[in-house]
């Protein structure tokens, strides 16, 4: 976390977190003293120690989002947004899917009406949240049920995506497995 904050990152995505006492150590090492252990140092974020005032603002320039990826992080969502300093909140419904038995299946039984539920009891705390969609017409579907931000994949799904599109534009069938091998 350290290393990517000192090389100039506004924020820090906390993946996996189960409790707020996990979260409130991800606060304590991505801020700056008092609020936090994280080093002043030379590094790029404070220009190599040229610049030590980032330090007194960083703080407040420092975004940390858990990720809520499993059933027992939405079990505990009251303590932690009890956790000072967390900015928002942001779902992996995959991961949240799997912890919930249905490994393989991007929102089992019953996962989308708990990840929606979960969402609203954050949503009326005042955080913002997010949640990751598969396509555009799910990320539409994510804004409309309430959610401010919507991830739209990672660089390899994107590039995936975007290969089998243009593939296909031209005439050839491709097998979503290919991918995979």
């Amino acid at each position: 976390m350290k290393r990517v904050l000192d090389l100039g990152a506004d924020g820090i995505l906390v993946p996996q977190i189960r409790t707020a006492e996990e979260v409130e150590r991800a606060v304590y090492f991505a801020k700056y003293p008092p609020r936090g252990f994280r080093g002043i140092g030379a590094e790029r974020s404070t220009f190599w120690g040229k610049a030590l005032s980032e330090a007194r603002t960083g703080n407040e320039h420092t975004l940390v989002i858990p990720l809520i990826e499993n059933m027992e992080a939405g079990r505990n969502i009251h303590s932690i947004m009890d956790v000072p300093d967390v900015d928002a909140f942001f779902f992996g419904p995959a991961d949240y899917s799997a912890s919930a038995g249905y490994a393989g299946e991007w929102e089992g039984p019953g996962v989308a009406d708990e990840i929606l539920r979960v969402k609203d009891q954050i949503r009326a705390r005042g955080f913002a949240c997010g949640i990751m969609a598969i396509d555009s017409k799910n990320g539409r579907t994510r804004l409309e049920q309430g959610f401010q931000m919507v991830g739209i994949g990672a660089d390899a799904g994107l590039l995936i995506r975007a290969m089998t599109e243009m593939m296909q534009s031209l005439g050839r069938i491709v097998d979503p497995g290919t991918w995979n091998r």
